[in-house]
């Protein structure tokens, strides 16, 4: 038994172009944030406090 399905696997130009799209703004990103005067977060700092909203967040649902 054969199934057709009118859905292709290949990309349309419209779906080609939002993903260059993207693939743009997000390359965008990237160099802003690391040509950025900002002060960096060092990793560890943010998983700390991650951490702490985490345990505060299964806290709360634990008292519901």
């Amino acid at each position: 038994m054969v199934i057709k399905t009118s859905l292709s696997t290949q990309p349309t130009a419209e779906v080609a172009e939002q993903g260059e799209s993207y693939d743009r703004w997000f390359r965008a990103k990237i160099e802003a944030a690391i040509n950025s005067e900002k002060p960096r977060i060092p990793h560890e700092q943010v998983m700390n406090e991650m951490q702490i909203r985490l345990a505060a967040k299964k806290k709360i649902r634990k008292m519901e």
